[in-house]
């Protein structure tokens, strides 16, 4: 999808569903665990794998993306509703 798309394309990614922390060795999560997404058929997408995904569309600064997303995280009794425009959070709500 990201590597197909040419100037002027837009990108909507929506998820809506439950979210997750794994264990991760990157130094830089200072928790030790990675966030992640949890689709219908259980193969979880850390944000990693997210960032990995949508990072060629850097090179592309002509493609919009934009990023919807509402997900349950049970560890932490919160739902988290983020919003995101071309790589910059436009609204970020934490509901108890």
């Amino acid at each position: 999808m990201v590597e197909k798309c040419a100037d002027g394309d837009e990108i909507f990614f929506h998820f809506s569903g439950h979210g997750t922390q794994v264990p991760t060795s990157d130094p830089a999560e200072a928790d030790g665990k990675d966030e992640a997404i949890c689709p219908c058929d259980m193969n979880v997408i850390t944000d990693n794998d997210l960032r990995a995904i949508f990072s060629p569309l850097k090179a592309k600064p002509k493609v919009k993306l934009t990023f919807v997303a509402g997900v349950l995280l049970r560890s932490r009794g919160e739902i988290q509703v983020l919003v995101t425009g071309h790589s910059t959070p436009v609204a970020r709500m934490v509901l108890p």
